[in-house]
């Protein structure tokens, strides 16, 4: 006798029209991507991104890096805590308001950002490569849309001007 209060599981076909399924697996291939190209520098994804706009904006107070990067306060905290031990970033209190913490990027942070962008660049190819050349800057501009659409959902809006 079956249950009518069970819901069937969804096929796999189900599921794979399912927008939010679609964009977790593809985050999950980009991210064994990102693994294979950048792994001996140990850094992630998100790291990469943290990296890459302390480099473009020196000095940057850590909360407006966060919505640089779209990540909540929390994980920003210690992801930076992280880097920081790495010796990849420096934080320094502000001078008129000693709450505020400037996040810049060093030396160091600087020679591994040289050595991984293009192991970075190829990762970020290699997520999109399936797709046609004359395709993928419209599911760029696509995936951007949908993103500046839904970017007050998120946990930590993007700053998108």
């Amino acid at each position: 006798m079956s249950d009518p209060n069970l819901v069937a599981a969804p096929t796999a076909w189900e599921l794979a029209v399912r927008p939010g399924f679609l964009i977790r697996r593809l985050h999950q291939i980009h991210l064994a991507m990102f693994a294979e190209e950048c792994g001996p520098s140990g850094i992630t994804p998100v790291q990469y991104s943290i990296l890459s706009v302390a480099a473009a904006q020196p000095g940057l107070e850590q909360t407006r890096l966060g919505y640089e990067v779209g990540v909540d306060r929390t994980t920003l905290a210690n992801v930076v805590a992280r880097l920081e031990a790495k010796r990849l970033l420096t934080r320094v209190r502000g001078t008129t308001d000693r709450r505020l913490k400037h996040v810049t990027l060093t030396r160091t942070g600087a020679d591994l950002l040289d050595r991984i962008a293009e192991p970075a660049r190829r990762a970020h190819a290699r997520t999109i490569e399936a797709l046609p050349e004359a395709e993928r800057d419209v599911f760029l501009r696509a995936l951007a849309r949908l993103v500046d659409a839904g970017n007050a959902y998120g946990r930590a809006p993007l700053r998108l001007s």
